[in-house]
C-alpha cells in the first residue's frame, strides 16, 4: 500500500502512536465542531474513527498523514449520521457538501480554536475547565470526576450542559486577529492557570498534590506556547508552571506531610525544570513587564535561583508584588505582597497590609495561616497560635489542616521552638526537628550628614578568608528558647563576637527571619541599637575547626577577624542575603 508504512500484522499499537492520537484527537475535534457545529455528534465520530484507527493502523501501517485519515473517516461517520436523519439535521448535510477537496493541502492545526472554544465566556468557570479536560485533555469523565472529588453523573452533567450551551451560541468560534482573540486568550490561560493550581495544591482531600491535573495543565500549556511562541504571556505561564512544579518533590516528607517553602530541601528541587523555566522567564524579558504571569514567573525565578531561604532576594520580590497588584485587583497577590513585606521591613509592615484584606478574605483559612505565620514573626505567639488554629478548622486540605494543627500545637506547648512530635489527624505521631535559634544586634549610627552607618564583621574561618562580598554578618550567635530569653542572647553574643558591650541605646526590634530546612532550620531575631565603638577596640570570640580537614589538627579561629562601619548601599553588598531584609527594616523604622 503506498500510502502507508506497513508493520507486522501481530504488532500492537505503540505508545508513540497512541500519543499521537492523543496529540490529534483536539485537533480533530475543533475541525469537526467548527465545519458541522454540533459537538455531541462530532465527539461521537471521532471516538469511532479513534477506534477505527486503533484497529486497522497496527495490521495496515500508520498513514502519511495521520489527521487527515482521521478527519476523513469522522467525516464519513458525520454523512452516516446527517443522512440519517435528514429531516432534523438539514444544516449538518448542507455543512457535510462542502468538504475540502484536498484536505491535506488545508491542513490546519485546530486545537487552539478548540481550547478557546472551552474557554468562551458564555460558559462557568467550572465548566470551562471540566470542558478542557475532557475536549482537550482526553480525559475521561470519570477522570475529571475523581479529581475534583465529584460523582462521575454530576460532572458529567456539567460537561453535558456545557457543549448544549455552546451549540446555542452564535459564532463561537474566534480567529487570530478577532475583536474577541485577546480577551479570550486570558481566559484560556486562567483556566489552565487554575487547572494546574488544583494540581499543584489540591483544595481538598487527603493528598497535596493532584499530579494529574498539574501534568495535564503543563501538557496543554506546553501546546498553546508551540502554537503561539512569541506570546509572553503564555511563555510566562508555562515558565511559572515548571517552576514551581521544580520544587514538588520537596513539598512533601515520605508520610505526605505539607513542607513550607522556607524549610525545604533545595537539592530535591528538579534542576531541569528550574533552567527551562528560567530561560523562557529570560526570553520575555526584552519588552519589559507586560503581564501578570511574567511578574509571578520573576518571582518564581528569584525563589528558584536562592541556594538557601535566607538567600532570597526579599527586596525585589515585595517589588515585583507591588507591580502584580498594580495590574491585578486580586486578594492573594495583596496576601504574599504582605508576606514580602514582613520580610523585608518586619512582621508589623506585613500585618498593616494583611489588616486591609479582613473584609475581602473574611473567613478563608489563607488569610489565617498568614496572619498566624506573620504574628509568630513578631513574637505574639497567643495570636499566632488562635490563627493558625482557625486556619486548620476552615481548609478542607487535610496536609494544609495537619500542617496548620501542629504549628499550633509547637507553639503551645514550647513557645517558639518547634521541634516536638506532635498527634497527627489521622495519621498518627510525626517528629519535627527543632529549629536553631540565633539573635544579634545591629549597631548603628549617623554621620554629621546624617548618613547611616552600620557596624557589621567580616566572618572568621578559613572557609570566608579569600571572600568579601556576602562573607559579612550582624554580631549574633545561637541560644536555647527555653533557658534564655532572646533579647539578653543578642546583647550576650555581641559582647562574645566583639569583646565589647552593647552601647547605651533604645533597643529597636527589626523582627525575626526563618530559613533553612531540616536539621539546618534556623530563626534569627535582631534588635537595632543606636551607638558608636571603635572597630580598633574589637577583641573578637574565637571558635575551634579540625583544619585542614580530616588532617587531625585542631585550629583556632576568630568568630570574626575584623569590623567596620558601611552605609547602608555597601553594607548590602557585603552582608549575607539572609540579612539584607533588616537593613530595609531599620531603614524604614528610621524614615518613619
Amino acid at each position: 500500500m503506498s500510502d502507508r508504512r506497513a508493520v507486522p500484522d501481530d504488532t500492537p499499537l505503540p505508545a508513540s502512536t497512541e500519543d499521537l492520537l492523543r496529540t490529534l484527537a483536539p485537533q480533530v475535534l475543533g475541525t469537526l465542531v467548527r465545519r458541522f457545529g454540533d459537538f455531541d455528534t462530532a465527539e461521537d465520530v471521532l471516538q469511532e474513527a479513534m477506534l477505527a484507527a486503533a484497529t486497522q493502523w497496527p495490521h495496515e501501517g500508520l498513514p502519511d498523514n495521520p489527521r487527515a485519515w482521521l478527519i476523513q473517516v469522522a467525516q464519513r461517520r458525520m454523512a452516516d449520521v446527517v443522512r440519517a436523519e435528514v429531516a432534523r439535521r438539514r444544516r449538518e448535510t448542507t455543512a457535510f457538501a462542502r468538504e475540502v477537496a484536498d484536505i491535506a493541502a488545508r491542513d490546519q492545526d485546530d486545537s487552539l480554536a478548540m481550547l478557546f472554544l472551552c474557554c468562551h465566556p458564555a460558559l462557568s468557570q467550572a465548566s470551562a475547565i471540566a470542558l478542557t479536560l475532557r475536549a482537550v485533555g482526553g480525559l475521561t469523565t470519570e477522570q475529571i470526576a475523581r479529581a475534583f472529588l465529584l460523582p462521575e453523573a454530576t460532572m458529567a452533567q456539567r460537561i453535558t450542559r456545557a457543549k448544549k450551551k455552546l451549540a446555542a451560541v452564535d459564532r463561537p468560534f474566534v480567529q487570530p486577529g478577532d475583536a474577541q482573540w485577546h480577551a479570550r486568550l486570558g481566559a484560556v490561560l486562567h483556566v489552565l492557570y487554575l487547572i494546574f493550581s488544583e494540581g499543584h495544591t489540591a483544595g481538598s482531600g487527603s493528598s497535596l498534590h493532584r499530579t494529574d491535573l498539574s501534568g495535564e495543565a503543563i501538557r496543554l500549556t506546553r501546546a498553546v506556547h508551540r502554537l503561539l511562541p512569541g506570546d509572553a504571556e503564555v511563555t510566562s505561564l508555562l515558565a511559572l508552571m515548571l517552576l514551581t512544579d521544580a520544587r514538588r518533590a520537596a513539598r512533601t516528607s515520605a508520610h505526605g506531610e505539607l513542607i513550607p517553602l522556607a524549610e525545604q530541601n533545595r537539592a530535591l528541587w528538579d534542576r531541569e525544570l528550574i533552567i527551562e523555566g528560567t530561560t523562557l522567564t529570560t526570553g520575555t524579558l526584552t519588552g519589559g513587564l507586560r503581564g501578570p504571569y511574567q511578574i509571578q514567573a520573576i518571582i518564581a525565578v528569584l525563589h528558584a535561583q536562592a541556594g538557601c531561604a535566607e538567600d532570597t532576594d526579599w527586596t525585589t520580590i515585595l517589588a515585583m508584588y507591588t507591580r502584580l497588584e498594580q495590574l491585578s485587583d486580586n486578594p492573594m497577590v495583596t496576601l504574599s505582597r504582605a508576606v514580602a513585606s514582613a520580610m523585608v521591613s518586619g512582621p508589623s509592615a506585613g500585618l498593616v497590609v494583611a489588616a486591609t484584606l479582613d473584609e475581602r478574605l473574611a473567613g478563608n483559612h489563607r488569610l489565617d495561616a498568614v496572619l498566624g505565620h506573620l504574628h509568630e514573626m513578631a513574637g505574639d505567639f497567643a495570636a499566632a497560635v488562635t490563627c493558625y488554629t482557625a486556619a486548620a478548622a476552615r481548609t478542607t486540605s487535610w496536609p494544609e489542616r495537619d500542617y496548620l494543627t501542629v504549628r499550633a500545637a509547637g507553639l503551645r506547648r514550647h513557645g517558639h521552638d518547634r521541634g516536638t512530635a506532635a498527634d497527627r489527624p489521622g495519621r498518627g505521631q510525626t517528629t519535627r526537628v527543632a529549629a536553631k535559634h540565633s539573635a544579634g544586634v545591629l549597631l548603628f549610627r549617623r554621620t554629621s550628614g546624617r548618613e547611616v552607618e552600620v557596624l557589621i564583621g567580616h566572618m572568621g574561618g578559613p572557609f570566608w578568608a579569600r571572600k568579601d562580598l556576602s562573607a559579612w554578618s550582624i554580631p549574633k550567635g545561637e541560644y536555647e528558647p527555653d533557658s534564655e530569653d532572646a533579647r539578653a542572647a543578642a546583647g550576650r553574643e555581641f559582647t562574645e563576637e566583639l569583646g565589647l558591650p552593647v552601647p547605651d541605646g533604645d533597643w529597636i526590634p527589626l523582627g525575626g527571619v526563618r530559613y533553612g530546612s531540616g536539621t539546618k532550620s534556623k530563626c534569627l531575631t535582631v534588635w537595632a541599637v543606636e551607638g558608636d565603638l571603635d572597630p580598633a577596640d574589637v577583641v573578637p570570640g574565637t571558635f575551634e575547626l579540625e583544619w585542614p580537614p580530616r588532617s587531625g589538627t585542631i585550629a583556632e579561629f576568630p568568630e570574626i577577624d575584623r569590623a567596620a562601619w558601611f552605609d547602608t548601599t555597601t553594607a548590602r553588598e557585603k552582608l549575607s542575603a539572609g540579612q539584607r531584609p533588616y537593613l530595609d527594616r531599620l531603614t524604614a523604622h528610621l524614615t518613619d
